[in-house]
């Protein structure tokens, strides 16, 4: 219970944790492991919005879309990478 609770409150810091199977005998373990699959999809969907932003970025330059849209949009590539724990 306690390496869940770290793991969600990792979560609610906007980051993802460093997930580690639970030993096999583990009471949690069904629960524990639903969870962390949970966890990898939303870390691929984040990866996949964060190229999907990025490439929306350079289209965006390249159009001449205003200065402070851009710097929206890079806000939020620079949240997205931050969650990852990726640097852009």
């Amino acid at each position: 219970v306690f390496v869940m609770h770290r793991h969600v409150n990792t979560l609610r810091q906007g980051t993802y944790p460093n997930i580690r199977p639970l030993r096999e005998r583990d009471e949690f373990k069904g629960f524990f492991d639903a969870f962390a699959d949970t966890v990898q999809m939303l870390r691929e969907r984040d990866s996949t919005e964060l190229q999907t932003l990025k490439d929306l970025h350079v289209a965006a330059q390249q159009s001449g879309l205003a200065k402070d849209k851009l710097d929206n949009l890079q806000q939020l590539i620079d949240e997205r990478a931050k969650r990852l724990g990726v640097v852009v």
